[in-house]
């Protein structure tokens, strides 16, 4: 799979992959890209082709006021349902 970028402590793992094996892959029959930048206008102006957006504190919650923990898996397989997307725990 190649080299993984993984991401603050949570409930589980947060990790992406290289863009050398989204390149390889992004036309895979099943593969949901979802795009996580900030910034929606930057994502207007480009993104991954077909991908989704969504901003990444859609996936935290609360640890005192600030939002550091990633959602639930159970939370976000509620969040994701809607678009279709699975969650395998």
């Amino acid at each position: 799979m190649g080299k993984t970028y993984p991401y603050g402590k949570g409930d589980g793992t947060a990790a992406g992959v290289s863009p050398e094996w989204l390149e390889k892959h992004l036309h895979a029959k099943g593969l949901i890209v979802i795009d996580c930048q900030p910034n929606v206008h930057e994502y207007i102006q480009n993104h991954i082709p077909g991908a989704l957006y969504v901003h990444e504190n859609l996936f935290r919650i609360h640890e005192g006021a600030i939002p550091t923990r990633w959602l639930p898996a159970d939370a976000a397989e509620i969040f994701f349902s809607d678009p279709g997307i699975e969650i395998s725990s």
